[in-house]
């Protein structure tokens, strides 16, 4: 068995670019770049400390998902999904997820007193009401041993 990875964010947010579109549809000035910052002031007020909260700004479509992305998923104690409908259907969110997970569950934190280190934030709600009852099985993400795929 590894070595439990070493945690260096407190949380990451993995989000669709789309849902952080700002007036005119500017690219990173949008809910979830507000949301960051009001999440970061209270985390921190809570933590009593400026808290470690990753997000990437610049991932589009088309990239290849990079090493660092993965990097920084995995080193993260909690991960904090924008549920949205677009969230539910990126592969980009899928891959960061099963990162995420498949990390969590190595290192034994995927559930801490009960507590999954998942919380979401629901952006925009889902069809049928999904987003009220999480966890990633109800966001279509499913795991088959170690390797996760998202059901149709």
């Amino acid at each position: 068995m590894s070595a439990p990875s070493a945690i260096e964010h407190d949380c990451f947010l993995s989000y669709r670019h789309i849902d952080d579109l700002g007036p005119g549809g500017q690219p990173g000035q949008g809910w979830v770049t507000q949301f960051h910052q009001a999440f970061s002031v209270k985390l921190g007020e809570y933590l009593g400390r400026a808290p470690r909260v990753w997000r990437d700004p610049r991932v589009t479509g088309n990239d290849v998902f990079p090493a660092q992305l993965n990097d920084r998923v995995r080193s993260s104690a909690v991960l904090l999904p924008i549920v949205s409908p677009g969230y539910r259907a990126s592969e980009w969110c899928r891959r960061e997820f099963v990162a995420f997970r498949e990390q969590a569950e190595l290192d034994r934190r995927w559930t801490i007193a009960n507590k999954l280190a998942v919380m979401k934030v629901v952006r925009t709600p889902l069809d049928d009401d999904e987003h009220q009852t999480f966890c990633a099985e109800r966001l279509r993400f499913v795991s088959t041993g170690t390797e996760a795929t998202m059901s149709a």
